[in-house]
């Protein structure tokens, strides 16, 4: 998702956007945690879910795939089984179960 960003940054940044000079003309203060806030945000899309990996405290965001999106991926799988050679069938079936990255901007890595 990138890196974590201090918030203290981003206050002087647009201080400094604005003319401004911290802490000349501006001063930031340090008020701590309000109840209820956390240092990290969790960030998923509606169709998405919570998933543990093989690194201890990390969790991934995983797309939630319905029935039909399966029923669809088998049948491809069937119909390419007597014409496809199984390199090809491979790689159908990788690219079914785990889909390219997504960049930044929304778009498929390759």
């Amino acid at each position: 998702m990138g890196e974590d960003l201090a918030i203290a940054d981003i206050a002087q940044r647009l201080a400094q956007l604005h003319g401004l000079r911290v802490p000349e003309d501006i001063g930031i203060v340090y008020t701590g945690l309000r109840p209820g806030e956390r240092l990290r945000e969790i960030l998923l899309g509606s169709g998405e879910s919570l998933h543990p990996t093989p690194q201890v405290g990390e969790l991934a965001g995983l797309e939630c795939r319905s029935a039909g999106y399966w029923d669809g991926v088998i049948e491809k799988l069937v119909a390419n089984a007597t014409t496809a050679g199984s390199d090809r069938l491979r790689e159908d079936l990788l690219a079914a179960v785990a889909p390219a990255p997504l960049s930044a901007a929304g778009q498929e890595t390759s």
